[in-house]
């Protein structure tokens, strides 16, 4: 059992120590946030806008 446990130590080190893999899951990262930033941002705006056409068409009435 011990011997199965030290070579996930020891290639968990080089994937945290490697600058590329590093930076691509940074780069992965950066990227589904800000995918999740627009649809947040879409769906508030989207709302946003539907109230304020709601608020005109009441006024007009």
């Amino acid at each position: 059992m011990g011997q199965m446990v030290a070579p996930k130590t020891i290639q968990n080190e080089a994937f945290w120590k490697n600058p590329w893999d590093v930076g691509g899951l940074i780069v992965i990262g950066l990227f589904i946030s800000t995918l999740l930033f627009f649809i947040v941002f879409a769906f508030v705006f989207g709302s946003v806008q539907k109230a304020a056409w709601r608020k005109d068409v009441r006024e007009e009435e």
